[in-house]
């Protein structure tokens, strides 16, 4: 599906998008990593989670311990192969 050029018209894709779509499994690679300075760099070879399930938007989720409780602390959309309205 095109994504949208404006916010009114990118809900409307959204709620016609969760009104038709599925998850048809969930992949998870996990990597655990104590980090002792203020800046890290994170890289990870998803292409063998691409290849196997093809076309559409991936989330990569960053997730850390705040006061002692799990959060997700980045999260960015990928779109692999999915066509964009310019």
């Amino acid at each position: 599906m095109p994504a949208s050029a404006t916010v009114e018209a990118a809900g409307r894709l959204s709620a016609e998008a969760r009104a038709y779509s599925r998850v048809e499994s969930v992949t998870g690679a996990f990597i655990t990593a104590d980090v002792a300075y203020d800046e890290f760099v994170l890289e990870a070879d998803v292409s063998d989670i691409l290849d196997h399930h093809g076309p559409g938007v991936y989330t990569v989720q960053v997730w850390a311990t705040l006061d002692g409780e799990p959060a997700v602390i980045f999260a960015v959309s990928v779109f692999h192969q999915v066509e964009l309205l310019d």
